[in-house]
């Protein structure tokens, strides 16, 4: 599991844009940012309804885009990925969210995130997920009906 930055400097009250994709492992894993919601606005490049999420599930081939707005105090904020469905064995990578201006270090410990061997969490994460196509396919035929009528 490979996270590409060991810190990244960011400005608070600023809303960033970040693609995490599972190209790598052979499992699934849980990405989550420390103190922040993941506003989850694309999945493999199909716009969806935007929802927010304290983490989210990542799964073999899968890429997603999460909106992050700082709004935190000013602090360092861990950044964490740690695999999912590996028995007791959990492997855990982390990086820093350094909001501009702090000399605080991030918290301990670390947020943990869903149960490593409990499948319906990740299910019942993936069944919230809506895309725009859905509710402009829905629209659509509606409208349809409607003129036919």
């Amino acid at each position: 599991m490979v996270i590409n930055f060991g810190t990244l400097k960011l400005f608070s009250g600023k809303t960033y844009k970040f693609r995490v994709s599972n190209v790598g492992l052979s499992t699934s894993f849980n990405f989550r940012i420390q103190g922040h919601d993941l506003k989850l606005i694309e999945v493999e490049g199909a716009h969806t309804m935007m929802d927010s999420y304290s983490s989210i599930d990542v799964h073999v081939g899968q890429s997603f885009t999460v909106l992050v707005t700082l709004k935190g105090p000013i602090s360092d904020y861990a950044i964490i990925a740690s695999t999912r469905f590996t028995g007791p064995i959990v492997l855990t990578t982390t990086a820093t969210l350094r909001y501009a201006g702090s000399n605080t270090k991030a918290p301990i410990p670390l947020p943990q995130g869903p149960p490593t061997n409990d499948v319906q969490w990740s299910m019942q994460q993936a069944r919230t997920i809506r895309y725009y196509f859905f509710i402009y396919f829905t629209k659509f035929i509606s409208s349809k009906i409607n003129k036919k009528s």
